[in-house]
């Protein structure tokens, strides 16, 4: 069966947005399960570009321990590092 162009760029956009929500929920089990062996959750209220940049680089030069970002949260393995994290870039 041909398809039109229309229904090509609906399937496209469909089976895009179904990879969203997917990665989506998967973070958010991994973020739930992370939270239950005693990881600590940071959720940043707003977020510019500029910002997310500079912190990128502290990441990096601050954190030892293990760490993990989705979107404007980011769950610690150190708490100690959290704390940090918070006092540096809350809003």
């Amino acid at each position: 069966m041909n398809k039109t162009a229309t229904q090509v760029l609906e399937e496209q956009f469909a089976e895009q947005a179904a990879k969203i929500l997917q990665e989506e929920i998967d973070n958010e089990i991994l973020f739930d399960m992370l939270t239950h062996v005693g990881w600590t959750r940071v959720e940043l209220s707003r977020l510019t570009r500029n910002d997310d940049g500079n912190i990128n680089m502290w990441m990096h030069a601050e954190c030892k321990k293990h760490w993990h970002r989705r979107g404007k949260v980011w769950m610690f393995e150190s708490r100690e590092e959290a704390a940090m994290f918070k006092l540096t870039w809350s809003n």
